[in-house]
């Protein structure tokens, strides 16, 4: 649809409306013939050219013109113009042209083979382009065909419109101009079909985790040349995030990003020394022998690590003389981030799948747990300790010493000292040495001492009535009840 010298490229798509006639009362014109027009597909170099379709004419009407596009053919999107021509009642005529794209099937698309990537130049080539390892603020990041409509680059949708030999003045043809404002005859300058480039950027020093979206696009001057130079200050240790947008002449928007890091300055090298028999720092070698000696050094490089360590032995009086040269291979761990502290269980007074204890006359008690787990990174060790009392998260420490012990079982026995109540304590490691919480024991009485028999009861026994003596000198007198009482001043027969 055609709103005076602007394209409305979404209300285009959408044409379904018939054909309205709107009759003006106007002496000075006769009709208006409107002709729709399509254009071959010419190569890349070559203008396109138009095909007419002629003598459609809808009378006299207003300023709107409404055209239903047929969007089932398979040539239906192209490029279209619309030659209108009014003529007067003694045959005078002018002619204007306006032009548009039509497109709803075909949408840019992002490579995704990798033979097309978005490439940091700036980076080193030796680093897949993912470290940069320079100081300087400007960035060139380039995308050749990363962002393409090949329809529209093919089918010479986005081409220049050819003369059509009529008599238009200018002031009626769009000779010049750029979408979004219009579809003029000259060509779309486009890299891949894609007219229109944006870029963002990202800074920070978490490698690129807070970095989950852009927020200010500035546009790229050259889209043909499908490359930006950038500025952006960085420092040794940050990531660089760089988003690109890319949108065709329908105005469709993909988008993608890049991802680098910053690390200019080179690894360090600590201290290095010898070590023998367990001794470090030493700086003698004790043989002439050079194949037994071993050699501490630290290396780090805090931004970037270490790929490969390169070594080389050689006489400091003749340096050209190897003794020997070689290569250490860094070894990289993945590492699993666990920051939750295991699950508590249970802890009980007996071997497994036993009922609990609380009472006992030998020596040797025993313990068993169960229900300790950690989700994330599993259960490494257990602390476990005996004692009168329960054990604190305090009361650890590492290395572990008596009388604390550690385990990978979940059962343990002890020897205790002394009669007493006793308890043991469990604490479970997961393999970040995170600790879950203490877990005590009800505990377990060790009595070693003989049973004493202070009182006898025989139920339902009758005896005989009669006097006894206790032994200390007291007289009693028991009834065939079993009832004693006192006897006072007994006689010396009693006694």
């Amino acid at each position: 649809m055609v709103d005076g010298n602007k394209i409305n490229w979404k209300e285009a798509e959408c044409v379904t409306s018939q054909n309205e006639t709107v009759y003006v009362n106007d002496e000075g014109i006769n009709h208006i013939e409107v002709a729709w027009t399509t254009f071959f597909r010419g190569a890349e170099s070559y203008p396109s050219r138009p095909v007419y379709v002629k003598d459609f004419k809808v009378g006299i009407v207003g300023s709107w013109l409404v055209f239903r596009i047929y969007s089932g053919g398979k040539n239906a999107n192209c490029v279209y113009c619309v030659l209108l021509t009014v003529t007067d009642k003694a045959g005078n005529h002018d002619n204007a042209m306006r032009y548009l794209m039509f497109d709803n099937v075909n949408t840019p698309h992002i490579d995704n083979t990798g033979h097309y990537p978005i490439r940091v130049e700036s980076a080193a080539q030796n680093t897949s382009y993912t470290w940069i390892t320079n100081a300087s603020p400007t960035i060139r990041v380039k995308w050749i065909r990363h962002f393409a409509n090949e329809f529209h680059k093919n089918a010479g949708l986005l081409n220049a419109i050819d003369d059509y030999s009529l008599n238009v003045l200018p002031a009626y043809d769009e000779l010049t101009g750029q979408p979004p404002y219009t579809r003029s005859r000259e060509e779309i300058l486009n890299g891949h079909g894609i007219i229109k480039f944006e870029v963002a950027l990202g800074v920070d020093q978490q490698g690129g985790e807070s970095l989950t979206g852009a927020t200010e696009w500035f546009n790229v001057n050259d889209v043909e040349a499908e490359e930006v130079e950038i500025t952006i200050s960085h420092q040794d240790g940050d990531t660089i995030r760089i988003w690109i947008k890319g949108q065709d002449a329908i105005e469709n928007v993909i988008q993608d990003n890049v991802t680098v890091h910053s690390d200019s300055t080179p690894p360090e090298i600590g201290e290095m020394y010898l070590t023998r028999n367990g001794v470090e720092y030493l700086a003698v070698h004790n043989s002439e022998d050079l194949h037994e000696m071993r050699v501490i050094f630290d290396a780090f490089d805090d931004h970037s690590g270490l790929s490969v360590v390169y070594w080389e032995l050689f006489d400091m009086n003749n340096s050209s003389f190897i003794h020997g040269e070689g290569s250490l291979p860094v070894v990289r761990v993945p590492i699993t981030v666990d920051n939750s502290p295991p699950h508590e269980g249970s802890v009980h007074d007996s071997l497994p799948d036993n009922p609990d204890v609380d009472y006992q006359q030998g020596t040797q008690i025993f313990a068993s747990w169960d229900g300790f787990f950690d989700r994330e990174s599993g259960i490494m060790l257990y602390v476990y300790y005996f004692g009168t009392d329960c054990l604190h998260h305090t009361d650890v420490t590492f290395p572990i010493e008596t009388p604390l012990m550690t385990t990978i079982s979940t059962q343990a026995e002890w020897t205790v000292p002394l009669p007493d109540r006793y308890h043991c304590t469990v604490i479970a490691y997961n393999r970040a040495m995170q600790a879950s919480n203490p877990v005590c024991s009800d505990g377990v009485t060790v009595d070693a001492s003989e049973p004493i028999i202070t009182d006898v009861v025989v139920d339902d026994i009758y005896i005989k009535a009669g006097l006894v003596n206790d032994g200390n000198g007291t007289v009693w007198f028991i009834d065939e009840n079993r009832e004693r009482k006192r006897v006072l001043h007994a006689s010396e027969a009693c006694m």
